[in-house]
This record gives C-alpha cells, sequence and structure tokens, in this order.
C-alpha cells in the first residue's frame, strides 16, 4: 500500500467536510513539516492526519521532535491541529504504540479507512483559516499557471505530442508491413501435397 492509497481512502472517509488538502504547509510554527493530509470539518475544526506506510516510517515521524512537543503540549490554535491522527495500512501498529494525543485509522486494501481510536481535542481553539487556505490555493493556481505558460513547457509539451504521434506511426507502418509480409509468405509458400 502507498501513500497515495492511503490519501484516496481518506479523501472518500472525509468527503462530507468543509475542506480537505494533501501535502499542506498549514500550521504557523516553521518547524511543525508538512501535513499529509489536512481536514477542516463542519465543526470548524482542524484535522492533521500524518500518513504512514511502514513501521520504520512510523518511527521516523518521531524525530521531528518540535512538532511532537507542540502536540504532546497541545499547542495553540495557530501552531497545532484541534486533533491528530496516524492514518496506517490495517494492523501496522496499534493503540498501544500511539502516543497519547494521537488517534488512529486503518486503511484496509480495498481503500476504506476505519476509525480505530478517537484523537483527543487537543484545544478548542478554532483558526479563521479561509484566508489562509485561499491564499494556498491561490498561489499554487498562479505557480500552474505560470508553469503552464511558460515557453519552454509549451515547446517541451509540443516535442512529446509529436513523439507520440511519430510512435503512432510507426506502429501502424509496422503493423502494415507485418500484413503484407505474411501476405507475401503464404502466396511464396509451396503448395504441400495431402
Amino acid at each position: 500500500m502507498t501513500a497515495q492509497d492511503i490519501t484516496r481512502a481518506l479523501f472518500k472517509k472525509f468527503e462530507d467536510s468543509k475542506y480537505m488538502a494533501a501535502n499542506i504547509y498549514f500550521f504557523r510554527s516553521p518547524k511543525y513539516n508538512e501535513t499529509d493530509f489536512l481536514v477542516l470539518n463542519k465543526s470548524g475544526y482542524l484535522l492533521d492526519v500524518e500518513i504512514k506506510v511502514s513501521l520504520q516510517d512510523y518511527k521516523k515521524d518521531f524525530t521531528k521532535i518540535h512538532k511532537h512537543h507542540v502536540l504532546k503540549n497541545r499547542g495553540y490554535s495557530e501552531e497545532c491541529p484541534n486533533r491528530f491522527y496516524y492514518a496506517v495500512p490495517t494492523n501496522l501498529i496499534t493503540v498501544d504504540d500511539l502516543p497519547e494525543y494521537a488517534g488512529l485509522y486503518y486503511i484496509d486494501e480495498a481503500g476504506f479507512a476505519t476509525k480505530i481510536k478517537e484523537a483527543p481535542l487537543l484545544h478548542k481553539g478554532k483558526i479563521d483559516c479561509y484566508e489562509r487556505l485561499c491564499n494556498k490555493f491561490y498561489w499554487g493556481y498562479r505557480e500552474a499557471q505560470r508553469y503552464r505558460d511558460n515557453d519552454t513547457y509549451r515547446e517541451l509539451k509540443s516535442q512529446v505530442n509529436n513523439l507520440f504521434k511519430t510512435v503512432a506511426k510507426l506502429q501502424e507502418d509496422n503493423r502494415v508491413l507485418r500484413n503484407s509480409n505474411m501476405e507475401l509468405i503464404s502466396e511464396n509458400r509451396p503448395c504441400q501435397k495431402v
């Protein structure tokens, strides 16, 4: 199971939320690190879901000392989500492996997320995150537009399209040549006596 598989399962699980975003730098602390999956639920609380695909990956997360210090000490709203979860393949870790401030989702092979442990409410503060999310989405959009409008990008895209057309033409020519060779072989084959 990959991180993308888990992300897809989380998008399905939280589809009724106000907002969801994958791989986003959101919290104000410069040392909080990227959030794998961010959810703004209908009650206005932010959930941070950390995606882990292996036991080694899970253990490595605890080297992010500042982030876990903030979570353990229940931070303040600008620096910390309201709830913090891990999302892992089924049975990768158990509830006993979790820190006290974390909840747990299991993701099964069929792509369904099941809540195993509710994360405690770390604080009741609500971030007015609409402007922050809007800015992040806007700048992401602007970057995508800048990249799309880049002359080098357009030239490369044109070259790739031409390459695909050339490959398709060669495949068609090869098919025609193979068919005509088969016809020649069958015409020139001596008749077998019955």
